[in-house]
């Protein structure tokens, strides 16, 4: 089993930053519970928040949390723009990206075994190419929501030679690994299905107490919605769906440029990925109309800590949701949405099974043993 290995990440958390690329994070650290020496480059836009409470001190900015070492170097990021001849403005940043990893290798105290890079581009061929330097195996882990965005500016013909590249990948669902070896190519012995799990400390709180706690309302239903504040997620079609019932309050957890406001907004806002479990069990129902997912770490954290959720009918999300914990609906459909809200809201005899059959499931799911896995397949020679 690899002891040493380089993690390549675009999103990490920081504390600008709480809520980019936590899961990354969870992972590392159950890797470093099981022994490995890790390292982990996490270079920041230079326009990004991280980056700019960093402008004062190196170009390669050092930390350490929960005792992971992480590594900072700035990049110049350009705008997604396809120009004509075939260019694209993303494959600058993707050369940028790579240059300031190229700049935090240097800077490693020791050489990896391996290294692992989390999402195809820029992160994934970062890694990839850190690896073939080194003379080291390389390993991506693939959790988009989807690839069409690398398509269009990377071009298919490149991704399936860059996906070659790796002697292992990691999919967070079936459609993923599906996609991976019939359109991009990859040897089907390469490529393996590990689920997303929740972190440990998701687990279900008093709800009357974490109320009290945070400030909330004590008997006012209320929804939660966990991600990112952006289209795909759809916060604001979460807050349409309860406009007509104002004995409905809603908590955002998340950041973006769709921030939501108004009178049934309890709170909206970044926080700790520790914190994040204390609102959920605060909450009666998570609400998660994403557009597209790759395995979706916000409804399985909510559900271990015992919410029916109410999420999209997409084919990673019926991997592993079914109408005993919740209801799934189109993720456009506002009114459907509604009707689900209300549907569960106005039965709690209906969501208080939900809520258990929910934990139920994600009792038998440990992001620890999920750590141990993949670390076992990626450290072992690849199948002949």
């Amino acid at each position: 089993m690899s002891t040493r290995i380089l993690t390549v990440a675009s999103g990490y958390p920081s504390d600008a930053e709480p809520d980019r690329g936590t899961f990354v994070h969870v992972l590392m650290a159950e890797f470093r519970a099981l022994g490995v020496e890790l390292a982990v480059l996490a270079p920041q836009s230079a326009f990004s928040r991280t980056a700019w409470r960093q402008r004062l001190g190196p170009a390669t900015f050092a930390e350490t949390r929960d005792g992971v070492e992480i590594r900072r170097p700035r990049y110049l990021p350009f705008s997604n723009k396809a120009l004509p001849g075939g260019l694209s403005t993303y494959r600058w940043t993707v050369a940028s990206f790579w240059r300031a990893v190229r700049r935090g290798v240097r800077s490693l105290r020791w050489a990896p075994d391996l290294c692992y890079g989390h999402f195809l581009y820029p992160a994934g061929l970062s890694a990839q190419r850190s690896a073939r330097n080194l003379g080291v195996p390389s390993v991506v882990a693939l959790g988009e929501s989807s690839f069409e965005h690398y398509e269009r500016h990377m071009g298919l013909p490149r991704m399936r030679e860059d996906l070659a590249g790796f002697a292992k990948v990691v999919a967070v669902s079936e459609a993923t690994r599906e996609r991976c070896i019939e359109r991009y190519g990859a040897a089907e012995d390469r490529v393996r299905v590990f689920p997303n799990a929740a972190a440990q400390h998701f687990r279900p709180r008093p709800r009357e107490e974490m109320r009290r706690q945070l400030g909330l309302p004590p008997d006012k239903a209320i929804v939660a919605f966990l991600g990112h504040f952006n289209h795909n997620k759809g916060p604001d079609r979460v807050l349409q769906a309860i406009e007509a019932r104002r004995d409905i309050g809603a908590i955002f957890v998340g950041s973006g440029p769709i921030e939501p406001t108004g009178p049934q907004v309890l709170f909206a806002g970044a926080i700790e990925h520790e914190q994040v479990p204390l609102w959920l069990s605060a909450a009666d129902i998570l609400v998660h109309p994403s557009l597209a997912e790759g395995s979706s770490n916000a409804l399985r954290e909510a559900m271990a800590c015992g919410l029916p959720v109410v999420a999209s009918r997409t084919r990673a999300n019926l991997e592993f949701l079914d109408s005993s914990v919740g209801i799934l609906v189109d993720p456009l459909d506002v009114d459907e949405i509604q009707g689900a809200i209300t549907t569960l809201i106005d039965d709690p005899d209906r969501r208080r099974a939900m809520g258990q059959a929910a934990l139920k499931k994600t009792t038998q799911e440990a992001s620890a043993d999920r750590a141990r896995n993949i670390l076992e397949w990626i450290s072992s020679p690849p199948e002949c």
